[in-house]
This record gives structure tokens, C-alpha cells and sequence, in this order.
């Protein structure tokens, strides 16, 4: 029995399926297998949160002056601080990064002596934290910097890394050894005595984060058909914002570094069980000729969504074979076809100031409140409504389309708020309220530009492709401390510069072709080979209509 619209003629002469219509006819497209695996691959951001953004906490800002002396321990703390403050040195305690590297000298002198007996600090807020452990201050505050750009360089890392091996040796067997590392090097974090011994064991954690932040998501991708491809995307980012916020409880709650950082990674290592809970990605196996065990995998998933066996294998045997392509991939595919090339560089610069705003927006709400819980709770929750109004905009208007109105409504907030300076009007309402909208378009942008991203590329570089991408987005959020620090030059700089990137991000997305609506490309030879029949099908009945991915501009 002939499928229609299923069967496309290959070079060979011999008809292959795409995996879209056979994920379709085997499984169906979204049923409770894929949900229950979405959701598990969904849970990994929440440590991909807690590994990104729990500096905030880990290294909070405090209050701090010499040490009190044993024979001056008949004074009160703020007695104590007024007397040992050097002449000329003012002490505010509103201010967070506040206190004194010297003393003045308790003989009598006019002279300003350092602290001998080291230093303390204002424990209100904050019990410890690696500044507090570690002294980073008083010329060794860029530190705390320097162990955040060191974790950033790690998940650029482990996005190369670990996404071109999962492309060469399958999606679940890297995605279990990042969990292992991730766990691991997250407990040593928490118990290492040295500031060094602490910033490596982050590293490797951040390496092993890159990766499940890439496989994880392009498992979801590969194991969704039809409307569910941009819907489950989609909605696995929500744990991101949810897991952001829970951090902020949890810091309220846990006020110790070392207690704090081993909660996260104690959570993080329940991930373990997922050795027994996941399968590996059938289309990954399939594209690779391991027939056998994608089918076996499949089994299984038809079984979950309630499709007996023998109608099961009866479908089964309908499908022609499919694609394969068992060449080990590397970057160097990323541009062996001019198609592809065009399409990687345009991503790669997208990803790019995508890193940029969304890192120095974020550090930028940071700044707003004065209660860093209440704040970072706020701010976790605050992406959410960003992707759920993408999840209706890709469906209504496309991908494409989507992120890059988006860009432009956020680069008009960014701009907008120039002409609001602040403290004119009551509580900074147009800032607050032009900035909580920019954080919503880039939320959007960077919910869709996964997705748009995964569709774009084939399945034999599709990792390897959103790792590339990954990296350019992490070298734009290293850059954000240097654009938001542009304020002491000039308040309305790092506005303007967010502003002219996403103009730029704009004009690059309408270089790219819209996939809504088309199937994903599984080998690098699809993007020419659907180009190519969707030209050849206007004048040769020979061919079946097939969705064009490739844009003949692109």
C-alpha cells in the first residue's frame, strides 16, 4: 500500500521516508510517551538555571571593616566600626559593596594602618558567601568576576563539546555523562577550602551544563512531530524561569554558601535515575543504521500511547527505508554546503546578541530592587509569559516571523528608556514598565530561536549546530559586565548599544527562510535535494510534494 505524500524519490531511485511522516505513522506525533519524556528532558533547566545564575547568591555584595581586636571587644559592632573608620572615610550602610580596607591607627596616629586581625563582615542578610569565605575584596574583587566569566567559558565548552559527541555517539550516553560530571564536581564545589579548588569544580560543572542544555533540548525536538514540534520546544523552557525563581526561595531559606550550593547540587543529583527513565533518540538511531534498536525503542513508545503491536508492525512495514548517514560529524559540515554555511553564520551572529541582551538585561533588572529574593523570584517568573505568548505567535505567525518583531519591540523598549531618566517620574514606572517588555521580547526571541535554530539544521549536525550557536551566545554574555559597566561613562550607552543590536539581530532573521510547516532536514544533502524537488515538482509529476526547508535565496 502506497502512502501518500509520504514517499519522496532519491537520487538512487529508491524511495525513502522522512522521519517526520514516520514518526507519524509509527507512534503518531505527540502522545503520552513524548509527553512524559518532554517532560523529564524539560526538568534539566532547573539546574541549567542554578548553575548559570547562583553567583547571585553564591557572591553577594555585603558590608565589611577590620576586625575587632580582643582588647576593644567591650564595644558594640557599629561602636567598634565608628572608632576604627579612617579619618575622612564615610561608612553607609545601605550600600551593599561598603566598608573599609584600612583602619586608623588606635595609638594615636593620623596615619590609616591595615586590617591585622583581617576582617568582618555584615552577616544580616547573608551568613557567608565566597566573598565572606575567601575575602574577595579590597583589590581582589574582581574575583568573583573572573570565577563567573571562568564558569561561562566552561558551558561554552560543553556546548561544543559534548554537542558534536552526542551527534557522533548518540544523545543519551553523553546526556548521562554530563549528569555524572555535573554531580560530582558539584558536591566538590561545595566542600572545596580553596577559592581555586571552588572555581575549577564550578568549571567542570559548567562544562558538563553546557551539555545537557544542548542534548536535552534537541531530544525534544527529534521525538515531536507535526504542531507539537514547536509546542513541546516551547514549553520545556518554562522550568528555566520556574527553577530561577525556586532558587531565590531556597536562598531565602538557606543562607550559607557551602549549605546552599550542596542543596542545588543534592537536587541536581536526583537526575542520576535518568540512566533507567530516558531512551535514546529513535531518530538519532535511525539516521545512524541502527534500525534495530530504533525500532525496539519504538516498540515501546507505541505501547506507552496505547498502539497495539500488531498495528504497530503493520505500519511499520509500510515504511520505506529512510536516510542514513553514519560519517562522523564535525564543524567543518556546519559549512560544506553554501546553503548551510550562509545559514550557520547568520545563526551564529543571531545567538550572539541574543547572549548579549538577555545576560545584560537580566543584570540589569538586578539592579532595580533592593530585596535580592523578592527580585530574582520576580525575574524568574516574569520569562514565562514571554513563552507562552510565543508559543501562540510561532503557531499563528511563524517562526521567523515571531522572533524578529519581537527583537524589534525590544530594541524600541531599550531605546524608549533614554528618554526616561531615572528618578523623574514616580517609581521609575516607564523604565520599569519598558524594561519588564523588553525582557518579555527577549524572552520570546530566545524561547523561538531554539526551535527556528533545530529546525534549520539536520539531524546529523543538529547537536553539533546548537553547540556552535551555544558558544556565541555565551561569549555575548560574557561581554554584558562590560556593557552595563559603560554606564559610569555614559548612563544611556548600554541602552543604545542593546537597542542597535537587536536592529542588527533583525535585519540578519530576514536573511533566514520560515520552517513553519516544513519537515526537518535529516541529512546536510536534504537542503539541497528539497530545493531541488520543490523545482523540479512545477514541471515533473514524477516527484510528490515535499515541505521546502531551503529557501533558494539562502
Amino acid at each position: 500500500m502506497k502512502l501518500k505524500g509520504v514517499f519522496a524519490k532519491s537520487n538512487s531511485g529508491k524511495s525513502e521516508t522522512s522521519t517526520e511522516e514516520w514518526l507519524e505513522i509509527t507512534i503518531g506525533n505527540f502522545g503520552k510517551w513524548q509527553c512524559w519524556i518532554s517532560f523529564l528532558l524539560s526538568l534539566f533547566k532547573f539546574p541549567i538555571a542554578w548553575v548559570q545564575m547562583s553567583i547571585i547568591f553564591l557572591a553577594r555584595s555585603t558590608q565589611f571593616w577590620c576586625s575587632q581586636p580582643i582588647e576593644f571587644s567591650n564595644m558594640t559592632e557599629q561602636q567598634w566600626v565608628e572608632f576604627s573608620r579612617p579619618s575622612g572615610e564615610k561608612y553607609d550602610l545601605n550600600q551593599l559593596n561598603n566598608g573599609f580596607c584600612n583602619m586608623k591607627d588606635l595609638s594615636g596616629g593620623n596615619e590609616s594602618l591595615p586590617c591585622s586581625d583581617g576582617y568582618d563582615y555584615n552577616r544580616t542578610v547573608f551568613e557567608s558567601s565566597i566573598i565572606t569565605e575567601w575575602d574577595l575584596i579590597c583589590g581582589k574583587e574582581r574575583l568573583v568576576d573572573v570565577s563567573q566569566i571562568i564558569l561561562m567559558s566552561g558551558i561554552l565548552i560543553g556546548n561544543i563539546l559534548f554537542g558534536l559527541y552526542a551527534d557522533r555517539y548518540g544523545r543519551k550516553i553523553i546526556l548521562i555523562i554530563c549528569i555524572v560530571i555535573q554531580t560530582i564536581f558539584g558536591f566538590i564545589a561545595s566542600w572545596s577550602p580553596w577559592y581555586w579548588g571552588f572555581v575549577i569544580s564550578r568549571f567542570l560543572v559548567a562544562v558538563a551544563n553546557g551539555g545537557t542544555l544542548v542534548v536535552s533540548f534537541v531530544m525534544c525536538v527529534e521525538i515531536v512531530g507535526g504542531k507539537w514540534r514547536a509546542i513541546i520546544p516551547i514549553l520545556v523552557q518554562t522550568p528555566f524561569g520556574i527553577g530561577y525563581s525556586f532558587m531565590g526561595v531556597l536562598a531565602y531559606y538557606i543562607r550559607n554558601w557551602r549549605q546552599f550550593q550542596y542543596t542545588l547540587s543534592a537536587i541536581s543529583a536526583l537526575f542520576l535515575w535518568y540512566i533507567w527513565l530516558i531512551p535514546e533518540s529513535p531518530r538519532w538511531l535511525f539516521v545512524k543504521g541502527r534500525q534495530m534498536e530504533g525500532r525496539r525503542i519504538l516498540e515501546k513508545a507505541a505501547k506507552f500511547n496505547g498502539i497495539k503491536t500488531e498495528v504497530f508492525e503493520q505500519n511499520f512495514e509500510k515504511l520505506s527505508s529512510l536516510p542514513t548517514d553514519t560519517k562522523k560529524p564535525s564543524f567543518g559540515d556546519l559549512f560544506s554546503t553554501p546553503i548551510l554555511a550562509k545559514r550557520t553564520i547568520w545563526l551564529c551572529l543571531i545567538w550572539f546578541f541574543d547572549g548579549i541582551s538577555f545576560f545584560t538585561i537580566t543584570q540589569y533588572v538586578g539592579h532595580v530592587g533592593q530585596n535580592i529574593f523578592l527580585t530574582v523570584i520576580a525575574g524568574g517568573f516574569l520569562t514565562i509569559p514571554g513563552q507562552l505568548i510565543c508559543l501562540y505567535m510561532i503557531d499563528k505567525f511563524g517562526r521567523r516571523n515571531t522572533i524578529a518583531s519581537w527583537t524589534l519591540v525590544s530594541a524600541v523598549c531599550f531605546l524608549s528608556i533614554i528618554y526616561f531618566p531615572k528618578g523623574m517620574y514616580p517609581h521609575d514606572w516607564q523604565r520599569l514598565t519598558l524594561t519588564g517588555i523588553g525582557i518579555i521580547g527577549v524572552s520570546i526571541s530566545l524561547c523561538a530561536v531554539y526551535l527556528f535554530t533545530g529546525e534549520l539544521l539536520p539531524t546529523v549536525i543538529r547537536n553539533t549546530g546548537l553547540g556552535l550557536c551555544s558558544v556565541c551566545s555565551r561569549i555575548g554574555s560574557m561581554l554584558a559586565p562590560l556593557i552595563i559597566s559603560l554606564h559610569d561613562i555614559a548612563p544611556f550607552l548600554p541602552l543604545l548599544l542593546l537597542g542597535i543590536f537587536n536592529v542588527i539581530e533583525f535585519f540578519l532573521l530576514l536573511m533566514l527562510p520560515e520552517t513553519a510547516g516544513t519537515h526537518l532536514p535529516e541529512v546536510i544533502s536534504d537542503l539541497e535535494v528539497k530545493k531541488y524537488k520543490s523545482k523540479k515538482h512545477k514541471n515533473n509529476n514524477d516527484y510528490v510534494a515535499v515541505p521546502t526547508v531551503g529557501d533558494p535565496k539562502v
